[in-house]
């Protein structure tokens, strides 16, 4: 092949590569558009509050304290106590919370600093403070306690 023949040569590789490139750019969007479509793009950016707590448990008294030590504010009616074991509620377990269908609701927003005091009765259990606003749930601190009775 001289010299002369190369330049005069018309194919070109140029055709190839475009065709590549409108192929994944097609795939691409192709994805972009189905994640989308089929509901995996909603959520995102919903999240549970980040947010640190201690808890104390008082035998004597029968008192369980959770305290917001910081983090995202947790938003008035999303806070709950739940019990599990031998443990229950007496009839009054505090001002800091009211009875919604076998959990405690926490009254009040809950932001550093602020603390819940519950009390309780029964031998031993578990006393779990859970984040709930409808859509997503999440355990925000639970102590297992035992009470004097």
């Amino acid at each position: 092949m001289k010299f002369t023949q190369l330049l005069a040569e018309e194919r070109a590789v140029s055709p190839v590569i475009g065709v590549i490139l409108m192929v994944a750019i097609t795939v691409i969007l192709a994805a972009v558009i189905g994640t989308f479509v089929i509901g995996l793009g909603e959520g995102i950016g919903d999240t549970t509050p980040s947010a640190s707590f201690d808890a104390e448990h008082d035998s004597d008294a029968n008192t369980t304290t959770f305290t917001h030590r910081s983090g995202d504010e947790i938003s008035n009616g999303t806070a709950y106590i739940v019990l599990s074991g031998d443990v229950s509620a007496v009839d009054d377990p505090g001002d800091d919370v009211a009875d919604e269908d076998g959990r405690w609701q926490v009254n009040g927003s809950l932001s550093a600093g602020n603390t819940v005091t519950f009390k309780t009765t029964g031998a031993s259990g578990t006393v779990s403070l859970i984040y709930d606003d409808g859509d997503r749930s999440t355990t925000l601190r639970s102590i297992d306690i035992e009470n004097d009775n």
